[in-house]
């Protein structure tokens, strides 16, 4: 259990006083030796994932689209960077039959996660779009067809317009909607799907748009709506939980699974001698890491703090929740090291880069809302500017993910998910040109380190069944806009062609040497419908995997 500040994640330093984290190799070749070597349960699930406003294009009543036509925040910033909106996005509602899903067999993921657009489902209230509906259900049943597991999410940041109008997540009357929206999906796909996130990222969600102001609706420091916010998901969460767990579970599960994907910010002291920050940092990971996870465990907060709300009368309401998650999801992408002062900001300035280890000279990157929650006792860069960084300036610390795996298994003892792990890595190319190829270094790296630190997690006995990549395409980056690059697939948003990166190529080995290793019970292969695609020039031979999970 999770008791008191834990020590701090190590550090290797290097020359000219640059540092890394031990588990980030600085040759791309000892990265790829050392990940392919690794060896995983034989159940173990390897996935990608994606989220319908982000990649489906289309898309046009919702608080995001709402948000990015207002174009200015309350403080002057852009609502979207360079004024971009999703649009298009990577066409995949129109894309997924004919070609991302053989790019998902291809790279032989047992897993792919992806989420219900509501606004799609019920453009208004009450009124249900059967062909949306049923483009997803072909979605799911064609992913089991091929031995790939849906993991659906229920909610991924988007409302729709009129969700909105009626006062949103503000007003608890309104989570009948969602509850409604969520029975509907469940019906209709739970016999090709057993794999369910509920919500993700719902105290991102809270902290992003009520507290730090940065994404929808755009209020900033309004504390007590936040917390209204993130209880009023919760209890929606609580009864689609429930009416999950009516459903039999179907595809060799043994049980549904259900779970809710927490954004992880490893927060710590960036000194060890520091006990006021080191207290600090364990304050803030109990707020922002655990609180959910508390509640739809245990039905309550640590001590004073579970006193302090059922003294406005949470009690019966927090009880509720306990139990309505069985497996823990873990988004994971950075940790945040917090110094003190007497005075600070909510969104701290960016220090100059005197190592020479920053990911881009030419754009600011992004210090997000939810990685900024200390307030008033943050200074300066609250990453270390001695790290190599991605393209979003987040520190590669993979070690963060272990860190996170075996502080929730140690607090909780419940199996886990990595629900989301991965890095921006335009790879040198700024324009939809990928002739010359994506060198994508520094995503090879940093998806060994985080291999290695879910199977060093695994060999220290936490249970974790699965890794999944984000994101399975380059994609709209909410407040970011276009220019970030995650995908394994590089997309060319001119044309929508995908290219493979050299981080795809890396995950696909790793998941082919898991297939072969594991071709029995748990990990059978079939070669039905076995495909060959081109890809921009890159053709590679699927087989098909089939795996039967074991819970």
């Amino acid at each position: 259990m999770v008791c008191g500040p834990s020590p701090l994640l190590p550090i290797t330093n290097e020359d000219k006083g640059a540092q890394r984290d031990p588990l980030f190799e600085t040759s791309e070749a000892e990265a790829v030796r050392i990940a392919k070597e690794l060896t995983f349960p034989a159940n173990f699930i390897f996935s990608s994932a994606t989220s319908a406003y982000q990649v489906e294009g289309g898309i046009v009543d919702t608080n995001w689209n709402r948000w990015e036509q207002q174009k200015r925040r309350k403080d002057g910033g852009e609502t979207v960077k360079r004024g971009e909106g999703a649009g298009m996005a990577c066409d995949m509602w129109n894309l997924f039959l004919g070609t991302d899903l053989q790019l998902i067999k291809q790279l032989g993921l047992g897993s792919f996660r992806f989420s219900v657009e509501w606004s799609r489902v019920e453009p208004s209230a009450g009124n249900y779009d059967e062909a949306a509906l049923a483009r997803y259900v072909d979605w799911c049943r064609e992913l089991r067809a091929n031995g790939i597991e849906p993991c659906v999410t229920l909610l991924h940041f988007t409302e729709p317009g009129w969700f909105v109008d009626l006062g949103g997540w503000e007003k608890r009357a309104n989570t009948k909607y969602f509850i409604d929206f969520c029975c509907l999906v469940v019906d209709r796909l739970h016999p090709h799907c057993s794999m369910w996130c509920t919500l993700n990222e719902p105290v991102g969600c809270a902290v992003n748009g009520w507290l730090a102001g940065i994404h929808p609706p755009g209020q900033q420091g309004s504390l007590r709506t936040t917390c209204q916010v993130l209880f009023h998901t919760l209890l929606g969460h609580r009864d689609v939980s429930k009416h999950i767990r009516s459903k039999k579970p179907t595809g060799g599960f043994k049980n549904q699974w259900i779970m809710i994907a927490n954004n992880i910010v490893w927060f710590e002291s960036a000194t060890r001698w520091n006990p006021f920050t080191r207290l600090l940092a364990f304050c803030i990971n109990m707020l922002f890491n655990f609180c959910v996870t508390d509640l739809c465990t245990r039905g309550r907060l640590t001590c004073l703090l579970d006193v302090f709300f059922c003294l406005f009368g949470c009690r019966k309401d927090f009880r509720s929740l306990a139990g309505t998650v069985d497996t823990i999801g873990v988004n994971n992408y950075a940790r945040v090291q917090l110094s003190m002062s007497c005075c600070g900001c909510l969104c701290p300035k960016k220090e100059p880069d005197p190592y020479g280890v920053r990911a881009s000279k030419e754009e600011e990157g992004v210090s997000s809302g939810e990685q900024n929650v200390a307030a008033g006792c943050i200074t300066g860069d609250p990453h270390n500017p001695r790290f190599e960084m991605s393209d979003m300036e987040w520190d590669l610390c993979p070690s963060s993910l272990g860190k996170a795996l075996r502080a929730f298994w140690g607090r909780y003892t419940l199996p886990m998910l990595v629900t989301e792990s991965g890095i921006a890595d335009e790879g040198g190319i700024r324009q939809n040109d990928v002739a010359a190829g994506v060198k994508d270094s520094r995503r090879v790296r940093y998806l060994s380190g985080c291999l290695r630190a879910v199977h060093a997690a695994i060999a220290d006995g936490v249970d974790v069944r699965g890794y999944t990549y984000w994101s399975l395409l380059d994609n709209f980056e909410w407040a970011e806009g276009y220019r970030p690059r995650f995908g394994l697939y590089r997309v060319n948003y001119e044309n929508m062609t995908r290219s493979e990166t050299g981080g795809l190529r890396l995950y696909r080995e790793v998941i082919a040497k898991h297939r072969n290793q594991n071709a029995g019970p748990t990990a059978k292969t079939s070669q039905k419908d076995s495909a060959t695609v081109q890809v921009d020039g890159v053709t590679s031979d699927d087989g098909t995997a089939v795996t039967d999970v074991e819970c």
